[in-house]
């Protein structure tokens, strides 16, 4: 979808924050993880393509039991990284396009103090994920969801369920780059 949009605008896609903290008895997989995400920090904001950049902020990734405090430390400094990323690259006013629900408080303040459109495109039923803070994460998606301008689900159980909650909710079908994973056979 940015590919798309960045054909006739300019976008900065701001990669996930993380929503667990790694678990380092899985053995490599953690690791390796852990050393992709600092690698890309150290990029910072890079052009991948025309009109598309893309960001790695830095973000403490979510603690069981921490969640509120984490929450509150991330809001801050993702706000900082991302204004200064778009200050960095002339956006003005920006269409906020949200996947991730631990970036609400972000996306909800950002739209605050800069008067930008919501839009919250849920990919995931992430309260399911083993490692999380269920109950959290179901809270951040319900303000996430109600403070968008306008929400997407790709499954029909998750547009069902949510639907009462945002009269611009829609089903948008998940769709793949073909070329890209073409390649793979």
């Amino acid at each position: 979808l940015m590919r798309e949009f960045a054909k006739d605008n300019r976008v900065l896609f701001v990669n996930s924050p993380g929503i667990r903290f790694p678990s380092f008895r899985d053995g490599r997989f953690a690791w390796k993880r852990v050393s992709g995400k600092l690698k890309s920090l150290a990029k910072s904001t890079q052009l991948a393509e025309r009109n598309l950049w893309v960001m790695t902020p830095f973000a403490i990734p979510m603690i069981s039991g921490c969640g509120r405090l984490i929450s509150w430390i991330n809001e801050r400094l993702l706000s900082w990284q991302i204004k200064r990323a778009m200050s960095g690259l002339g956006l003005q006013t920006p269409i906020l396009w949200v996947t991730v629900v631990v970036a609400n408080a972000v996306a909800l303040r950002l739209k605050r103090e800069l008067g930008c459109y919501l839009v919250y495109y849920c990919v995931d039923n992430i309260t399911v994920f083993p490692g999380v803070d269920s109950a959290y994460l179901a809270t951040l998606e319900e303000d996430l969801h109600r403070g968008a301008d306008i929400a997407f689900f790709v499954n029909h159980a998750l547009l069902v369920h949510y639907q009462g909650r945002n009269e611009n909710t829609f089903y948008v079908g998940h769709g793949v780059d073909f070329e890209h994973f073409s390649r793979v056979q």
